[in-house]
């Protein structure tokens, strides 16, 4: 028997949050995009319009933006 265990199920589900988490964020960056194309808009001035909060816009944009 091994000291380290496996658990399939915990280990499903931390990896299921994680990829709905990135998909949130692909989805923002995506909306964040569209509003500044269509109101022809700054990224600060589309942040502001969301009211995302600045911990959440450095989070967002910490990595690189595709």
């Amino acid at each position: 028997m091994s000291i380290f265990e496996y658990d399939e199920e915990k280990e499903l589900k931390l990896l299921r949050e994680a990829e709905f988490q990135a998909g949130l964020e692909q989805g923002m960056k995506a909306n964040i995009k569209n509003l500044m194309e269509t109101m022809g808009i700054s990224l600060d001035q589309a942040l502001d319009l969301l009211k995302v909060p600045e911990d959440k816009r450095k989070l967002l944009f910490s990595k690189d933006t595709k």
